[in-house]
């Protein structure tokens, strides 16, 4: 029985730990697709660039932390069964896919 069961902290599966380390994933992948979104007409020196990436980044990672908190996590308010439950975890892990997937098509161009 481990966390998503509802059990304890004792009762950890290496499958738990697996799932949270790819949810980390996730919020990194999204945090570098925030920060690298071009921000077009701001010349690179402006003292308001990073700021502005740094919002960007921050307002990804919160998106995500509240859908999930909402939805999938162990201690969810409105937690998804079934169908829901998978096509929700298919989309959330599904755009932190496509986030790295952009950040890294961009990798080559000026950000």
């Amino acid at each position: 029985m481990g966390m998503a069961d509802g059990g304890g902290a004792g009762s950890l599966t290496p499958l738990d730990a697996a799932a949270f380390v790819a949810e980390l994933a996730v919020y990194a992948a999204v945090a570098r697709w925030g920060w690298s979104l071009p921000l077009r007409g701001l010349r690179p020196r402006r003292p308001w660039r990073t700021p502005v990436r740094l919002l960007l980044a921050c307002a990804a990672v919160v998106g995500l932390a509240v859908l999930w908190g909402w939805f999938a996590a162990p201690t969810a308010d409105r937690p998804l069964h079934g169908a829901a439950r998978v096509v929700f975890e298919v989309c959330w892990f599904g755009a932190g896919a496509a986030a790295a997937l952009h950040t890294y098509l961009r990798r080559g161009r000026a950000v």
